[in-house]
């Protein structure tokens, strides 16, 4: 038999097979890459707004820390004064919650070393029992020994010292009244306090919201990426070139003037297989789409 025109039909189908699975691959991989530069473009705008709101929820939260800070130390004041023992971790659950020890601990124990320190050097004139001038003078020595402790926080030791010892007498020769808390500044705004934490709230949450939002577009762009089938279709699609156009226009080529029964079927074959294997990848595709479906 003329092998010619059969091997030129072969190649013919099969090239027509390639030209349309090709180009719906084609078409497939310009979607894909100008799906890829949209995820891009998103996921950069996220980013960005996912770290101005991050930016912004520390803002607030630093400034909510000082409130809780404030709000433990003025409920532990009394005990500093005091000389008592204060339970740090529950005064934090109590006062602060969701901070944690590692926040908080240090600058509560820091007042408290520092209150002690003050009982420290004023005890010295308690002990001997000096006249209640002498007390008041050596309370302003040593105040101006260490100029840079607040005053008043000596007026609020010194006055709590005086009612744990009383002096002989009364001569309304104190140091004045002391303000309790007064190292903390102006009692503090609740409203504005409310409103900071209210505040401090919502740009968690945005926060938050924003970062589920980039993760998911990173997801989206992770799988554009790496697409499915695409590369098991190239490979497929190479096999039935191979098998449906090169190996039949290489025999063509070798100028073959006939070709017996035993060959024609071994040509054929080898293009039947290239047609398998590419309905099995269609099959396997449209499968998969189904099922994500």
């Amino acid at each position: 038999m003329d092998p010619t025109a059969f091997l030129s039909t072969i190649a013919s189908s099969a090239a027509a097979l390639v030209a349309i699975v090709g180009g719906l691959l084609v078409a497939r991989v310009i979607s894909l890459a100008t799906e890829s530069g949209g995820l891009r473009d998103r996921r950069t705008e996220l980013q960005g707004a996912r770290d101005r709101a991050r930016d912004r929820f520390l803002e607030l939260d630093a400034r909510v820390l000082e409130y809780d800070l404030k709000n433990c130390l003025s409920e532990a004041r009394e005990d500093f004064l005091q000389g008592r023992t204060v339970s740090v971790p529950g005064l934090i659950d109590q006062h602060a919650p969701g901070r944690t020890l590692d926040q908080l601990g240090p600058r509560i124990r820091n007042e408290a070393v520092r209150i002690a320190a003050i009982r420290e050097q004023l005890l010295p004139a308690f002990t001997d029992g000096p006249h209640f001038r002498e007390w008041k003078e050596y309370a302003i020595r040593v105040r101006l020994a260490v100029p840079e402790v607040d005053e008043d926080d000596w007026d609020d030791v010194w006055e709590v010292l005086t009612e744990q010892n009383p002096p002989p007498f009364q001569s309304g020769m104190g140091l004045g009244v002391a303000t309790p808390f007064r190292h903390l500044g102006p009692a503090p705004d609740r409203g504005a306090e409310t409103s900071l934490r209210r505040d401090a709230d919502n740009a968690r949450i945005a926060h938050r919201d924003l970062e589920a939002e980039t993760e998911r577009a990173d997801l989206a762009l992770a799988r554009v990426a790496e697409p499915r089938g695409v590369y098991a279709g190239l490979v497929v699609l190479g096999y039935v070139v191979l098998t449906g156009v090169v190996f039949p226009l290489a025999l063509i080529a070798l100028g073959l003037k006939s070709m017996e029964r035993t060959w024609a079927l071994v040509v054929l074959g080898v293009f039947v297989t290239g047609l398998a294997a590419l309905t099995i990848y269609l099959w396997l595709e449209v499968r998969r789409l189904v099922r994500d479906k």
